[in-house]
């Protein structure tokens, strides 16, 4: 597997800069395109290993397909680099193909998404792709699946508290007994919203025990009773140091009630580092975890959106 070359991956990563809109929030641009240029040179690596296109290969049993087929692949038109592109599947499913495309022109329409992929179309038609999914400063159309969004810990801990924290209590915890108490309210909370259970899904004991071991999980109570948690993880962003929101999860019982805007700012103020950039990713559909970022003024600077193929 080749490498990519430092032209080739500094030409991607001033592109991959440009589908952010950091214009409130004066980041080291320079700073922000080395992280992306490493992450990219990383994402490369991991994809095009042979292992990795192998297991890729058995594991979605796309007839016809080959591993090399999966490798991420850099396309060229006239000697300049065009894109960097290679097959995905959402949720692992061999029935939903997509492509990932990233251009060294950053589009601002759907219409010129389907265009340029008509120009590596033949390298995936093995797979039937429904979709092309591509990231952007602002929606260009086709249909919108995930917003970043984004906001310096600073600027959270500055805004007037919420008037339900005063009720609340964040406490560290100290063991796994959190867990079977938030799986069941998370499976309780999907059976009552199905629609759901394609949008989120409950948070692996791993992962909220990593939350845990970096100091930032947290319980919430009020009154004593336990009312929901809330977690992160560190994790830079665009190489500056970062906390990762990564669950906020609030009782059925005491929804509705404006706990978990709440909860997130209280979180931010007792948790974070002033300096830490607070950033997450969040599902189109899943308008309640949006909102409540919104309500604490974190910054839509990121959308993905998945343009559909004719077929």
């Amino acid at each position: 597997m080749q490498a990519l070359s430092a032209s080739v991956l500094a030409r991607l990563a001033r592109a991959e800069l440009q589908t952010y809109d950091l214009s409130q929030l004066r980041l080291d641009e320079a700073r922000a395109q080395q992280a992306l240029g490493e992450e990219l040179a990383g994402l490369h690596a991991k994809l095009n290993s042979a292992a990795t296109m192998t297991a890729r290969c058995e594991q979605l049993g796309v007839p016809g397909s080959t591993p090399a087929d999966y490798a991420e692949q850099v396309v060229r038109r006239d000697g300049e680099m065009l894109a960097l592109c290679g097959i995905r599947h959402a949720n692992l499913n061999p029935k939903l193909p997509f492509v990932s495309l990233r251009t060294d022109v950053v589009p601002t329409r759907a219409e010129a998404v389907v265009e340029l992929y008509a120009q590596v179309a033949e390298r995936f038609r093995v797979f039937r792709p429904r979709w092309v999914a591509v990231s952007t400063p602002r929606p260009i159309g086709g249909q919108l699946r995930a917003t970043w969004m984004m906001q310096r810990a600073a600027a959270l801990r500055a805004r007037e508290p919420w008037p339900v924290e005063d009720s609340l209590s964040l406490e560290p915890l100290s063991s796994t007994d959190y867990y079977p108490w938030y799986r069941r309210g998370y499976d309780h909370f999907l059976e009552e919203n199905p629609h759901f259970v394609d949008l989120v899904a409950p948070s692996e004991l791993s992962s909220l025990e990593q939350s845990r071991q970096e100091g930032l999980l947290r319980g919430v109570r009020i009154d004593g009773e336990r009312v929901g948690l809330i977690a992160a993880v560190d994790d830079d962003f665009l190489g500056h140091s970062g906390v990762y929101v990564t669950e906020i999860f609030v009782a059925a019982t005491h929804r509705g009630r404006g706990l978990g805007k709440a909860l997130q700012r209280r979180f931010v103020a007792e948790c974070c580092p002033r300096d830490a950039l607070v950033w997450g990713t969040i599902d189109n559909d899943n308008q309640p975890s949006l909102g409540t970022a919104r309500a604490n003024g974190r910054l839509p600077i990121r959308y993905e959106s998945f343009v559909p193929l004719a077929r």
